[in-house]
């Protein structure tokens, strides 16, 4: 296992640049997005050079790295930046553009998700799907960011027959070097819970760049108002709600702030978060990848996205606590249809397209 000693004073993550806040409304044609305040975006905007990584855990949550600019600037394939995650040098396969309408599911175009993208053939936008994010007018998530447009966008289903095994990412075991978060910030910007580090952890090996570390960014999760729902990513058509089970200890330190920072705008600092409590498996021996996009605006590809067998799991009183959380400020009028409640804050499953899901266990 990667050490995971103390790092005192380490170097602070990069400055998270700002975008437009996004938000939803209903109408006969689907959710759509408008545009309203600001929200920090995990990793940036869209841009020249620089791919990104996501590590994603069927608690519903998701991890962002990001490269150090100066380590990898390699312009990813087809002109578009890069993570619901950050900054890497992640690889993407060039867009096809002369064969989007021979793309299963593209012909007659795609009917819109909860987030503005397209739902995967045969799927349908989860009901409540990110309703908690209402609003009274806007335009879908593609007319204000092009990229969310993307022939290869996330998150997806990951139908696990189909993955293919890649004995290439064992060659270099996927290794994390976290370290302990002394006063890491928890926010809540009205969209979800957001873990800023400051602690230089950093990810190595596996399907990334030979030579190259990867700065875990921040922690971000995703929710659903039922069971039933929650997770971003599927697996064989399964969400997870944040998977139930035993009280997830690494998340309590979490979990006990959360009725502090109940309304939009607040946050509070916790002593300290060990990352290497969200990893299901110290040696992250199994996992599949696919190449990708961010989930939330600006939806940029070239996202790698690392996707473990193995869920963690919660219990149930630590999911209730993320439930009883507000997207809106104390005290605000609420819009008509609005309840003000945060969850099912997650994208419907993107086109899969010509993907290849690789995997490293057989």
């Amino acid at each position: 296992m990667a050490d995971r000693s103390l790092v005192e004073g380490a170097e602070p993550c990069p400055r998270r640049e700002e975008a437009p806040e996004w938000g939803y409304e209903e109408g006969e044609s689907g959710r759509r997005l408008r545009r309203g305040e600001t929200f920090a975006a995990a990793g940036g905007g869209g841009g020249g050079g620089g791919g990104r990584v996501s590590v994603a855990q069927r608690g519903g949550g998701s991890v962002a790295l990001r490269a150090p600019a100066a380590a990898t600037r390699r312009p990813a394939a087809g002109g578009s930046s890069a993570t619901a995650g950050g900054r890497a040098a992640g690889r993407r396969r060039p867009r096809s553009r002369g064969r989007r309408g021979s793309t299963p599911g593209r012909a007659g175009g795609q009917q819109r998700g909860g987030a503005g993208g397209r739902l995967a053939p045969g799927a349908a936008a989860p009901e409540g799907a990110v309703t908690a994010l209402r609003c009274a007018s806007g335009v879908e998530w593609g007319l204000i960011f092009p990229d969310a447009n993307g022939e290869y966008q996330s998150p997806i289903n990951l139908n696990s027959r189909e993955a293919k095994y890649d004995p290439s990412l064992l060659e270099v075991r996927l290794s994390p070097n976290y370290v302990v978060c002394r006063d890491c910030e928890v926010i809540n910007d009205g969209h979800s819970i957001q873990i800023a580090l400051k602690s230089k952890s950093v990810l190595i090996g596996g399907p990334l760049p030979r030579g190259h570390e990867f700065e875990l960014h921040d922690v971000r999760f995703h929710w659903g108002r039922e069971n039933q729902r929650g997770s971003e990513h599927t697996v064989n058509f399964k969400a997870f709600p944040m998977e139930i089970g035993k009280e997830h200890v690494g998340l309590k330190a979490v979990t006990e702030i959360l009725q502090d920072i109940q309304y939009k705008g607040k946050s509070k600092t916790i002593p300290c978060f060990n990352p290497n409590s969200l990893l299901p498996d110290p040696l992250l021996r199994d996992y599949w990848v696919y190449e990708g996009s961010l989930t939330i605006p600006p939806c940029s590809e070239g996202v790698t996205w690392i996707l473990f067998r193995y869920p963690l799991t919660v219990s149930q009183v630590q999911i209730e606590e993320f439930r009883r959380l507000r997207t809106h400020v104390k005290g605000a009028e609420l819009l008509e249809g609005c309840d003000g409640i945060l969850g099912d804050n997650f994208r419907p499953t993107q086109p899969l397209s010509d993907r290849i899901i690789r995997a490293a266990f057989q």
